[in-house]
């Protein structure tokens, strides 16, 4: 009986749904994780539930120089997604770990900030700089691209 029952909230609880079977909601899907190794691979462009790419960059790759901005790391890869019309979301990483496969991953904050005085802890086992995020000469620039 108890079983009965539970079928029958769960069909009138579905029944309250509205399924579009063979149509998708534009603004609902996946976003596939354009990582370092991946961020090249255009193959998830053509299916209808991935609407876009999420990409992780690192500031160190962006602002090479004081107020010098490079966006063409990532802008020749985003451009087949923006041409399919998906959408596009980035990851600005501040701190990584060497570990990574990334070979910005080690140093995510640019040389500049850390030659203007910004303070880094080193982590020996994995040749990784960690900004201190607490110090005011990191903060100041880390805010101002952001």
């Amino acid at each position: 009986m108890k079983k009965v029952f539970f079928t029958l909230i769960l069909l009138a609880s579905l029944s309250l749904l509205n399924f579009s079977y063979g149509q998708r909601n534009p603004e609902a899907g996946a976003l596939f994780y354009a990582s370092y190794l991946y961020r090249s691979n255009t193959q998830a462009i053509t299916n209808p539930h991935i609407i876009g790419a999420f990409y992780q960059i690192y500031w160190s790759e962006i602002e090479t120089s004081d107020s010098v901005y490079n966006w063409s790391v990532i802008e020749s890869q985003m451009q087949a997604w923006r041409s399919a019309g998906k959408k596009i979301a980035l990851r600005i990483m501040w701190s990584s770990s060497g570990y990574w496969a990334d070979p910005s991953a080690n140093k995510p904050t640019p040389q500049w900030v850390i030659n203007s005085g910004a303070r880094i802890a080193f982590h020996q086992p994995s040749q990784t700089e960690i900004p201190l995020i607490w110090d005011p000469i990191y903060q100041r620039y880390a805010m101002r691209f952001l």
